[in-house]
């Protein structure tokens, strides 16, 4: 069982939280989500909808210390056998 420590989040907002932000940083794309939730169609068009919607307010970038980190940062295009 996953104990939050009285934190105000469950698995269901923090299940929700990372569907949205998936959708957020791979440009809106239903059949992106759906591969990788394993969710339906329908639904996966209905999350990345909200997440173009929830976009066009105003978004404060995270913290730097809760930003993703490239895998291989010194990898180049030209390293990665493109």
């Amino acid at each position: 069982m996953l104990n939050l420590r009285g934190l105000p989040a469950t698995v269901e907002r923090l299940r929700i939280d990372r569907q949205l932000e998936e959708a957020l940083t791979v440009g809106f794309d239903p059949l992106h989500l759906a591969a990788v939730f394993g969710i339906a169609e329908t639904t996966a068009i209905r999350y990345a909808a909200n997440a173009r919607a929830n976009s066009s307010q105003t978004l404060t970038p995270p913290p730097l210390h809760l930003q993703r980190q490239p895998e291989h940062p010194h990898e180049t295009l030209s390293a990665a056998g493109a």
